[in-house]
């Protein structure tokens, strides 16, 4: 009897997700990290149709997925059977590619279905869902899996100052992360990640009609109107009490003493703090780099454009030069000596690792 009422319950469930999934919007929020991601869930996860998922990994685990997919073809990756003639068997085999079996079209439909049934049940775990928002400021490195898995997908992109993204990684690197290592102290580094994740964002502009821009400093200045726009962008009804509340309710004085993140993972929330944080020479290093996508954003230059490169950064830019021409010397040369040196690199772990550190590097 028990077994019989848990099968109903289960499929019960299933059916709800499937009749939920016509009418259930999913949307991602991402960005460069330390851009107010984790601030801008937690505003939207205060509204009772919506559901927020904090860095579930999903998309970053499907996209892993999808690099087997896409490398089918390589290292003799083939589906092998015994080679027929009508019903008699023969001695050969047959051999074909993994892509005649699973084209791009059926490899994407059995991502849809794990991701449709994924985003259903968290949907149907709290009643009146309508929406689920699933913050991962990495899905912006995964933006074009989830678009093609979930064409119908909301993309809410947080920019943030480059300059106030440094000082923020910068705090975490020495803080509250530094035992886990997964951020660094160094502006160059942060500028050249703020320019990739915030340049490859802005490319789902080109697919899809459901992207939003919103930037972290109108959500310090006017948050209420900011989180109205948002909700207002995936149909939800926006009410201007609500959105006072929310904001209220998620002030960052108060999620300081919550329990959402580790202890100083929220900082002081200033739109211009970085102005006393920064030194010079940081901020010639953060400008230098980013400094015409910031102007592009929004965001103005305290150092005029077309200066001389800082020294740190023709240093970084001669050294990248240097290992990617060593690296293709090694890797694409010929000759006697390169094929002896081979040999070394490979008999050496050390040196084997550095050269293909170099190639990283160069790319």
């Amino acid at each position: 009897m028990n077994e019989m009422t848990a099968s109903e319950t289960s499929a019960g469930t299933v059916q709800e997700g499937a009749t939920r999934s016509e009418e259930l919007k999913r949307a991602f929020i991402l960005g460069c990290r330390r851009s107010g991601t984790t601030w801008g869930l937690l505003l939207l996860a205060r509204h009772p149709a919506i559901v927020g998922l904090q860095q579930i990994d999903l998309f970053r685990s499907i996209v892993g997925f999808g690099k087997w997919w896409r490398h089918s073809e390589r290292f003799g990756m083939t589906v092998i059977s015994a080679e027929r003639d009508g019903d008699r068997i023969l001695e050969g085999f047959d051999r074909r590619p993994v892509s005649d079996s699973i084209d791009q079209e059926a490899y994407y439909q059995v991502l849809r279905n794990i991701a449709v049934e994924v985003f259903d049940r968290f949907a149907a775990s709290v009643p009146g869902t309508r929406v689920v928002v699933d913050q991962e400021p990495e899905n912006v490195r995964a933006w074009e899996e989830i678009h093609h898995t979930l064409p119908d997908a909301y993309f809410l992109h947080i920019i943030r100052d480059p300059r106030s993204v440094y000082c923020s990684q910068r705090d975490a690197h020495h803080n509250w992360a530094s035992r886990v290592g997964t951020f660094h102290g160094d502006p160059h580094a942060i500028a050249m990640e703020w320019c990739a994740d915030v340049s490859r964002a802005r490319g789902i502009r080109e697919v899809s009609n459901r992207y939003l821009e919103v930037h972290y400093e109108d959500l310090i200045k006017d948050g209420p109107r900011e989180l109205a726009r948002m909700l207002e962008w995936l149909g939800l009804p926006p009410d201007d009490e609500y959105c006072r509340n929310a904001i209220e309710a998620c002030s960052l004085d108060k999620l300081r003493t919550g329990k959402h993140a580790p202890k100083g993972f929220f900082r002081k929330g200033q739109a211009e703090g970085w102005r006393s944080e920064m030194s010079r020479s940081e901020l010639r290093i953060v400008e230098y780099i980013a400094g015409d996508l910031m102007e592009q954003c929004g965001y103005e230059r305290t150092i005029p454009a077309g200066g001389k490169a800082p020294f740190r950064v023709s240093v970084l830019q001669a050294r990248k030069r240097m290992t990617s021409r060593l690296s293709a010397w090694i890797w694409e040369g010929d000759g006697a000596f390169r094929t002896a040196l081979i040999r070394v690199l490979r008999r050496v772990p050390f040196l084997h690792r550095l050269a293909r550190t170099s190639i990283r590097e160069s790319k």
